[in-house]
């Protein structure tokens, strides 16, 4: 089985069709208390958008990772925001954590999982397909 069609939780994700245009949401920033938004990404070239929950045993296992992705990416032409799973709704994610991968036109290329990694792995299994996604 490929490994975009595993779920990452208990809960299957139920995802925007490929191809859809990214919603807005406009969003108080937790650390500076400034309203982020779609807009506020409109110079990269691709939106990384996570939805993650800091009590969650999947985003817990893979909170290393996440720390990696960011200063990785940091710099560069990705945007990348992680909103609560509570403000979900208009991009349907069901469970943490959701990810999904909006090109410059932030039409939907990618959602699904980080990896194919589980809790009580060791180790996080690299997603050839992931990689290359951003």
């Amino acid at each position: 089985m490929p490994w975009y069609t595993c779920h990452m939780a208990a809960t299957p994700s139920t995802m925007l069709p490929l191809g859809t245009a990214a919603p807005p949401f406009a969003l108080p920033d937790v650390v500076s208390g400034e309203t982020i938004s779609l807009e506020s990404f409109a110079d990269k070239k691709a939106l990384l958008v996570m939805f993650l929950c800091r009590h969650c045993k999947y985003v817990q296992h893979v909170k290393q990772a996440l720390t990696t992705l960011g200063q990785d990416y940091q710099d560069t032409d990705l945007g990348i925001v992680a909103i609560s799973a509570n403000d979900a709704a208009a991009y349907t994610a069901a469970c943490t954590p959701d990810f999904f991968l909006f090109d410059q036109q932030r039409k939907l290329v990618y959602r699904g999982q980080l990896d194919a990694s589980r809790p009580g792995r060791s180790a996080h299994q690299s997603s050839p397909e992931a990689q290359s996604g951003l």
